[in-house]
């Protein structure tokens, strides 16, 4: 038992790490399948010129990339990467939550959302955890750790998984409340 004890700082470290390795895998794979579709998205911010939306949007395919392949390899040049990318994200859905721009989807991946204060504190709460997972733990002290503690950490990610799903289901159904309501008046 002290045993676990003394690594449950390490353990949920990286379990946060790869729970946002699965999630920017997941975001990633869908802006690039649906290139178009995200050209649209970033285009509805209305944060740059028309102009340079489809670099943008091909950049930040290619930022989400590189910040998995940071978490994966632990670049200490880069460990703050995917935390800085959702801080981003935050600021450029929470400039246009201000706007009333809130029927626009928020690009994040998988079904359609449309953008809202939730999903700022959903990307803060994350980019803060990550931050810290990054700064406290790297993969090579948990190489040594035996298959429980692996089965601990898989089942944690499923858990922050099913979660984040849970989450966001609800910031999607109560943006259809809100519509509704609004649709009522």
């Amino acid at each position: 038992m002290m045993e676990l004890a003394a690594h449950t700082i390490p353990l949920m470290a990286i379990s946060i790490q790869f729970f946002a390795i699965i999630l920017f895998i997941e975001a990633a794979i869908h802006k690039s399948s649906s290139y178009q579709d995200f050209v649209g998205i970033i285009s509805g911010y209305r944060l740059i010129p028309i102009s340079l939306v489809w670099s943008a949007a091909a950049l930040v395919i290619f930022v989400e990339f590189l910040a998995i392949i940071s978490l994966l390899l632990m670049l200490p040049f880069l460990k703050y990467l995917a935390a800085v990318m959702l801080v981003g994200y935050a600021i450029a859905i929470q400039v246009n939550v201000v706007r009333g721009r809130t029927e626009i989807d928020c690009g994040c991946g998988g079904q359609s959302m449309p953008i809202s204060q939730s999903l700022v504190g959903r990307n803060l709460v994350i980019a803060i955890l990550l931050a810290w997972s990054t700064n406290t733990v790297g993969f090579t002290g948990l190489v040594e750790l035996g298959l429980a503690y692996w089965i601990l950490v898989g089942g944690t990610v499923l858990g922050a998984c099913l979660f984040y799903l849970s989450y966001n289901q609800l910031c999607f159904n109560q943006s259809l409340q809100s519509n509704l309501t609004r649709k009522e008046l």
